[in-house]
This record gives structure tokens, C-alpha cells and sequence, in this order.
């Protein structure tokens, strides 16, 4: 990547479908984090 000196190539990696869709996947159920941005201050 010639016109972007800071990124580098060896950080971009194919999308690895064998391991994407793979059967050997967590055992454990989905782990979902949802963070609302809204602070509300009453001061």
C-alpha cells in the first residue's frame, strides 16, 4: 500500500472461510456487549 505508509499489509489478512464456518466453535452460548453512548447528566 504505496499511498498509505502507515498500514501496513502483512496486518490484512484473507477471510479464512474453512475456519469461519467451522463446527469446533465455543461451546458456550453468544456473548453480547451493547454499550449505549448516551451519559446523562443532571447537574
Amino acid at each position: 500500500m504505496p499511498d498509505a505508509p502507515n498500514v501496513e499489509a502483512r496486518h490484512f489478512q484473507l477471510i479464512d472461510t474453512d475456519r469461519l464456518l467451522s463446527t469446533d466453535r465455543a461451546a458456550h452460548a453468544p456473548r453480547i456487549l451493547l454499550l449505549n453512548g448516551s451519559l446523562i447528566y443532571a447537574g
